[in-house]
């Protein structure tokens, strides 16, 4: 992807180093192909952070542009209202809900690059019937671990309390509540199967 309407803004790692970079590079392409000549009229910026967004220094300098925004790897599903005067819309992962009138609207979430492209097998011909493998370490997905747990008969109340130790102490394979099923909750980012394996 080399377009001179499209920035990457992240100083941590390239963009073809980031999980989305293939996912991403498809939609720009379905965008610029649905918009034709208009696509030259826009700036792109795709930014991936996992704190407070920054401005990058190309939106605070002036330009004619309309600018549209691609925010993804925020897992805690904020609602970026301050960033509205940048742009003429944003669209972010992890939001539950449109906020048509802030012109901020979810995004769904990209396979990983390392994920090789495979033929799609029919459902009823799969071998796992559930499969889920994700960071336990963000607390956005406590309340989905509980639920699938041994711990799901414990009230909320107490549960959030020793957070820190089920985090630490408590089984994270869940693979037996569904028959045929991998459900494994990993101790960090991107720190579960590799691409190969999730295939």
């Amino acid at each position: 992807m080399n377009w001179d309407n499209i920035y990457y803004e992240l100083g941590e790692i390239s963009y073809d180093d980031l999980c989305e970079s293939q996912y991403l590079s498809k939609i720009l392409y379905y965008i610029k192909e649905s918009l034709g000549d208009k696509f030259d009229r826009y700036d792109f910026y795709i930014y991936s952070s996992k704190g407070i967004y920054n401005l990058p220094k190309p939106i605070v300098i002036s330009n004619s542009k309309p600018k549209v925004l691609i925010y993804i790897s925020d897992e805690q599903a904020t609602v970026p209202l301050y960033l509205n005067k940048y742009f003429i819309a944003i669209f972010k992962c992890y939001l539950s809900k449109h906020h048509d009138e802030e012109r901020i609207y979810p995004f769904s979430l990209g396979y990983h690059k390392d994920v090789p492209h495979l033929s799609i097998i029919p459902i009823n011909d799969r071998l796992t019937n559930v499969f889920f493998s994700g960071n336990l370490e963000n607390d956005s997905r406590l309340s989905f671990y509980k639920e699938l747990s041994p711990l799901r008969f414990i009230p909320d109340r107490v549960f959030y309390q020793i957070k820190k130790e089920i985090k630490k102490y408590f089984p994270r394979d869940c693979s037996n509540i569904f028959k045929n099923s991998i459900i494994n909750f990993t101790r960090g980012f991107s720190s579960g199967l590799s691409g190969d394996e999730y295939a």
